[in-house]
């Protein structure tokens, strides 16, 4: 590997991964005060701060300056800091920290320091910035992302602080890409309409079989390793694994193998007591609390176990001090809950199970199943091509096993490549470097579920078409190379654009042959993370082929929402739904869910659309028990006739004078999940919710800036 190239791998490694740092006001280069507006340049900052770092790395000084810039990276003191080079910044810290770690990487890449060096370098940066959680999550981020940013810096020209942090952190405006839209090569061409190529707006009949039934399921996010019991609260970013669980492994309630009890198991024990036995006298425990691995005991591991039983037993059998006693609720461990978690934990097996278990046991007619993508954990820290292929393969038999003769129609999520998010172009090869391996796995797993044109695109870049009933047609697109975070988009930001040639075409030859056409992927265009270049020209699509398409399909944000497409050119003619499936995971801070669509048999358009979900706080208290789901229709809920773009506008439009039923969307949208209505929506969650519907392309807040309006009236 050149040298060059592993220097500026590890900034991506450490800096650029998936997880977000908070936003958080910052401080400044000059102390004024704490409540201070205060002017920072982010090009001086990031000179001072390499020049401090590598008095650190070389004579192992933490310097008065350093302390005091990494606290200003770190921290806020101030109410306000304005960078002056980037003047749109919205977030500066994050903005800063870009540019600090991007500088410093580069800066090094022209001293000829060893590797060694370079990779305490990355790691040490990781942990003073608090980049990556543990020690070894920021060195797993290191080996994960080195092999292919080695690549991308070898092969690219000029890349800059200002370019990586303005191509990465997109939606914190933290720098300059307008070049970009310039350039940008699709050569677009105006659609040929056939005279009644026009949509109509058919009528809510009922849910019958006089409508096209179709499943959307979505974010799955599988975790292979989650222990039900473990930490879901930890230092890494995603929480809920313990230790690998083999096949033939350990069993809930414990084992007859030489297994000790696990807590919930002891705790099931003074239950059932409590449960049998409203008046017990006395109790008298003869003895041994703490487990049989003598080997590894303590007298601190004991004393902690001895105490633990010792309050499980008062909390279980009080002294009663009230007039009536033996009422409370059973006070469980604060492990990872049996159906998942709402801490940042992703979804053990049995809960995907029951998803489509319900699914089935809730429908027997079902002409049809999008998947938009996101089968693969979010420890992106510690994938591989094998074990994601191994998720991939594991769900799509479970699709198969409780679907069979259903026609299915999937596309990638981001979590599915390795490294996690980056989509190579077609003329990248390597290990660990390539996406090949992904397009060839799919090809063969999904290969029973499309026709041999469809498999031909679907294992050269992720995209496919397919003719359905007739007159519809699906086109599925990989749209995940839009993602802010696909870091090839610094080695070409344009590489994508075959494939909206493509999808052009593809809905040039729908027009041609009067068919009416769904859109499906992964990543919804109004994601502030997708690329602007890509969002903006592929809403030109949207817009020019409006006529046709009757319906897009995404994943990807974990919500129960839906977006509104509305004409650049005349803000206030809808043209467009999108709609969001949600997640089966519950990360982070949801419950479960699925959608059910009604869809007209002679326009498709979506009449309506059932969503089910579960509480996970209560499914949780009864692991040995299946979650109760519970339903609503959208329709039914806001009184519409049907769910086409000109009735979602009226809608919206309510939405913006009745803050009470703007709220009732807000609960909804976020799946009535007890995490997230202990927070609650004030006035600024409010109008995000209400921007986020009709916000579809990165830097265009015409139609939100409308709504405001109204909704401050």
């Amino acid at each position: 590997m050149a040298l060059s190239g592993i220097k500026l791998a590890l900034v991506f490694a450490i800096f650029l991964s998936p997880s977000p740092i908070k936003a958080r006001l910052i401080d400044n280069l000059v102390t004024m005060g704490h409540n201070d507006i205060i002017h920072v340049n982010a090009g001086d900052f990031e000179k001072e701060f390499h020049a401090e770092f590598t008095k650190y790395e070389t004579v192992n000084e933490t310097t008065n300056r350093l302390s005091d810039m990494i606290q200003i990276l770190r921290d806020s003191k101030y109410k306000m800091v304005i960078v002056d080079d980037i003047p749109n910044a919205k977030d500066p810290q994050r903005c800063l920290t870009c540019r600090a770690v991007t500088y410093s990487f580069l800066t090094f890449n022209s001293t000829g320091v060893d590797d060694d060096f370079l990779e305490k370098v990355a790691v040490d940066l990781c942990l003073l910035l608090q980049l990556g959680g543990t020690e070894n999550v920021c060195k797993d981020q290191v080996a994960t992302f080195k092999p292919m940013m080695a690549y991308i810096v070898k092969h690219t020209e000029n890349i800059l602080p200002d370019r990586i942090c303005g191509i990465t952190q997109q939606s914190f405006e933290c720098g300059s890409i307008e070049d970009l839209y310039e350039e940008f090569p699709v050569a677009f061409q105006e659609p040929t309409l056939p005279r009644n190529a026009t949509s109509k707006s058919s009528p809510l009949t009922h849910k019958s079989r006089h409508n096209l039934t179709i499943l959307h399921l979505t974010d799955f996010h599988y975790d292979p390793l989650y222990a039900v019991g473990s930490a879901a609260e930890c230092k890494e970013q995603i929480c809920c694994r313990g230790n690998v669980v083999p096949h033939n492994g350990a069993g809930f309630w414990g084992d007859y193998r030489g297994c000790d009890s696990p807590w919930h198991t002891l705790e099931n024990v003074v239950e059932e007591i409590k449960r049998r036995y409203s008046k017990i006298d006395m109790i008298y425990f003869t003895g041994d609390i703490v487990d049989h691995f003598y080997w590894k005991t303590s007298t601190e591991g004991n004393k902690k176990s001895i105490t633990d039983l010792t309050e499980l037993f008062k909390k279980a059998f009080p002294e009663c001090k009230e007039q009536i006693c033996c009422r409370g609720n059973v006070v469980p461990h604060n492990g990872a809950g049996f159906w998942g978690d709402y801490r940042g934990c992703d979804s053990p097996w049995h809960t995907l199970e029951n998803v489509v278990e319900e699914i089935k046991r809730r429908y027997s007619k079902i002409d049809m199943i999008y998947f938009t993508g996101d089968i693969v954990d979010h420890f992106y820290w510690k994938t591989s091509t094998e074990g994601n292929k191994k998720s991939i393969t594991d769900l799509t038999e479970l699709f198969k096993k409780a679907f069979p003769g259903i026609a299915l129609y999937p596309v990638l999520g981001n979590h599915e490549a390795h490294p996690s998010n980056t989509f190579a172009p077609n003329d990248v090869e390597g290990e660990n470097i390539s996406t090949r391996w992904l397009y060839e796995h799919i090809g063969d797993v999904w290969s029973e579920w499309l026709p041999q044109a469809a498999l031909a695109t679907l294992r050269e870049s992720g995209y496919y078409s397919v003719k359905l009933y007739n007159g519809l047609r699906v086109i599925a697109i990989n749209n995940n190379f839009c993602y802010h975070t696909n870091y090839w988009l610094l080695h070409n930001s344009s590489y994508f654009a075959q494939q909206l040639e493509w999808l052009q075409e593809a809905l040039q030859l729908a027009t041609t042959a009067k068919e009416k056409v769904h859109i499906i992927s992964h990543i919804p265009s109004n994601e502030r993370d997708c690329f602007g270049p890509w969002a903006r020209e592929y809403r030109k699509l949207v817009e020019k082929f409006s006529p046709i398409i009757s319906g897009i399909f995404n994943g990807h944000t974990h919500e129960d929402e839906f977006n509104v497409f509305y004409s650049k050119s005349d803000p206030s003619k809808a043209l467009n739904v999108a709609w969001n499936g949600g997640s089966a995971t519950t990360f982070a801070y949801f419950n479960s869910n699925f959608r059910l669509y009604y869809a007209d048999l002679d326009t498709f358009e979506v009449l309506d659309y059932d969503t089910w979900w579960y509480n996970l706080t209560e499914a949780n208290l009864t692991p040995d028990k299946k979650p109760t789901w519970q339903s609503y229709s959208f329709a039914k809920e806001y009184g519409l006739q049907s769910l086409s773009p000109a009735n979602l506008d009226k809608l919206i439009k309510d939405f913006a004078h009745n803050r009470d039923k703007l709220f009732s969307y807000w609960k909804r949208k976020v799946k009535y999940s007890d995490a997230q209505l202990s927070q609650g929506c004030n006035e600024q969650c409010l109008t995000e919710t209400l921007c986020d519907i009709v916000f579809v392309e990165h830097g265009d807040n015409t139609k939100c800036e409308e709504l405001l309006k109204i909704f401050y009236s």
